[in-house]
């Protein structure tokens, strides 16, 4: 059996799917055994008179005419081992049926096994191999929204399971009747002489018992249960789907129900997040005030961080249409806010739906002079994602990467990544990272700090 699911692409089941079908297999395997050698010594031993059966041979013939009257009246039209056989092999066969269909779509999902990188790998080498192709390569696998493995996994629990599965069940209930004690009916002829010759047909009955009669049953009723069984949970698991999918429409395409349902990388990738929060250097969080005091002190974040005024598109105060007469309506100009800006309480409103628009912004620029509040923005973001006191923040990653670190004039998101905070981590986990990144775009914020900085 081990040879058998060598062949069988893995990757098309989670590990809850692979224990269901190699535990029904497993079971269905012994009970073909116990059924066939159940076959094999199944007889009918009888008792008749001495009157009907005077020697051994005679005694032979009545049982065996006895059996296949027993067989013909209480054995289905298949021997039980052959139902059987049916029955584990047919959802054998289908489920190699559909992890076949599924088994190149889900494999562009899934990492390569060589991707257990060692940390020795150059950083610029590239990611095949590492990561999944559909992350090395995200425009070529556009089409990752499609509900093509959704909907073959659904209709192979349907098809699969739970119909033939309930199917096999009724009809075993309605053919596992194997009486031990069965009453058989032995005609007797004889002639008897009168005016006419005519012939008399007396009914004796024979008292026979069918040792196997209640072990099949047993048999039987362990394949009905181990149905019934079996078909639920490929019920519950079809509810479970219908009802995730209520609840979260994505989880239909292709790249998340692999990813998170069939690769089941979200548990990984939850971990990781939490690694990373942790992993951000407090440092991060207390800065220097320079508030005139002779000696620096370093404070947090919260002591000295103010909700700050966000004008959406350009400050158009210094227009050279207007000029000031004075330096008092200079000050005026900056001091009064546009009647357009907002005040962010939160962090999270920055990602916020605005004006008439229903669409998230995807990228934000945010401009203005050196030392009006930029960079501590950029800490903020951080550190609210890091706390998680929203709602929004969760499933999300957000990651700070300064432009002073990158010097030269060719680098990459990966190896930008490397230096930002939090992330340093093994080539694993941080290979994990990356993917995620890559394919989940909408739950990772990049944040770049200090775009002016940049020498070349």
């Amino acid at each position: 059996m081990e040879s058998l699911f060598k062949f069988l692409p893995h990757k098309s089941y989670n590990t809850f799917g692979l224990v269901f079908l190699t535990l029904f297999v497993s079971i269905g395997v012994v009970i073909i055994g116990i059924a066939s050698d159940f076959e094999s010594k199944a007889t009918l031993k009888c008792n008749p008179d001495e009157a009907l059966a005077s020697d051994l041979s005679t005694r032979k013939y009545i049982e065996t005419r006895c059996y296949l009257k027993y067989v013909q009246e209480f054995y289905p039209t298949f021997p039980l081992y052959v139902l059987f056989v049916i029955n584990f092999g047919l959802v054998l066969l289908l489920s190699f049926i559909y992890a076949y269909s599924v088994k190149h779509r889900v494999e562009i999902f899934a990492n390569s096994p060589s991707g257990t990188a060692s940390g020795a790998e150059h950083e610029s080498q590239p990611l095949s191999g590492i990561i999944s192709q559909a992350a090395s390569d995200p425009m070529a696998h556009q089409s990752s929204t499609r509900h093509f493995v959704f909907t073959v996994y659904l209709s192979h629990l349907i098809i699969c399971r739970i119909l033939p599965l309930a199917v096999f069940a009724s009809l075993l209930l309605n053919s596992s009747n194997f009486p031990v004690k069965f009453h058989c009916h032995w005609p007797m002829n004889s002639m008897s002489s009168t005016h006419v010759n005519l012939t008399q047909t007396n009914i004796s009955i024979v008292e026979c018992t069918f040792p196997m009669g209640q072990k099949k049953e047993k048999v039987s009723a362990t394949v009905i249960t181990i149905n019934v069984l079996f078909s639920t949970e490929a019920f519950i698991e079809l509810a479970f789907l219908l009802w995730s999918t209520c609840k979260d429409h994505s989880l239909m395409g292709d790249m998340k129900f692999c990813c998170v349902y069939l690769l089941r990388k979200r548990n990984r990738i939850t971990k990781l997040m939490k690694n990373i929060r942790k992993n951000v250097s407090h440092g991060v969080f207390y800065l220097h005030d320079d508030f005139g005091e002779q000696r620096l002190t370093r404070r947090k974040l919260e002591e000295i961080y103010i909700n700050l005024t966000i004008q959406e598109g350009r400050e158009a105060t210094w227009s050279s249409r207007r000029k000031f007469q004075n330096r008092h309506e200079t000050y005026e100009a900056h001091l009064k806010p546009p009647v357009d800006a907002t005040t962010l309480t939160t962090t999270a409103n920055l990602f916020k739906p605005t004006g008439a628009s229903e669409n998230h912004p995807r990228t934000i620029l945010v401009v203005g002079r050196p030392g009006i509040g930029k960079t501590l923005l950029t800490k903020k973001i951080l550190h609210e994602w890091q706390q998680q006191s929203l709602e929004f923040w969760h499933g999300k990653i957000v990651i700070l990467i300064r432009f002073r670190n990158f010097q030269q004039e060719k680098t990459s998101l990966r190896e930008m990544l490397r230096h930002s905070d939090g992330l340093n981590m093994s080539s694993a986990d941080f290979n994990c990272t990356y993917e995620y990144i890559c394919l989940m775009p909408r739950n990772v914020v990049l944040i770049f700090d200090g775009l002016d900085e940049l020498k070349f």
